[in-house]
């Protein structure tokens, strides 16, 4: 199989990094390779009105809009990225932006940044490997030897 595009699921934690790391070693050697770079946020609660809920929305998009920024970073000599911000259960975002996208691929993180994260991501790349329509590589920064 010929992988030339990839989903890159993002939280900005090293293990998501990693992965955009292994992505960009993975396919041909030119950089024709599409990145879809998916940055997955919670709804805002809809108990939570007004100004606050509009600061709060505006933070995730400048969080992910970083994140993107150090991803594009890594992978600009690779190909080309294509950054997808939804808001969402992220498992189920993430199997549908790579299948809409018809990914050849989905990298991901196995852990993210707090025990909290590192068991609700857990979670999820469980859940994106049993619905997922292509394979998954899942990254992981603790087993990589320097």
């Amino acid at each position: 199989m010929n992988y030339s595009n990839f989903l890159i699921a993002l939280d900005g934690s090293p293990d998501s990094l990693f992965a955009c790391e292994t992505a960009g070693t993975l396919g041909p050697d030119s950089n024709s390779r599409i990145f879809h770079l998916l940055y997955c946020s919670n709804p805002v609660a809809s108990l939570v009105g007004g100004e606050t809920r509009d600061k709060l929305q505006k933070k995730q998009e400048k969080t992910a809009e970083e994140i993107f920024a150090v991803a594009c970073n890594m992978l600009e000599s690779f190909g080309t990225c294509r950054r997808h911000f939804v808001k969402g259960v992220p498992a189920e975002e993430i199997v549908r932006v790579a299948r809409e996208n018809n990914c050849d691929a989905i990298v991901m993180g196995t852990r993210g940044h707090t025990r909290l994260e590192t068991f609700v991501l857990g979670s999820v790349s469980q859940a994106v490997l049993r619905h997922a329509s292509s394979p998954v590589l899942l990254a992981n920064t603790t087993h990589v030897k320097s």
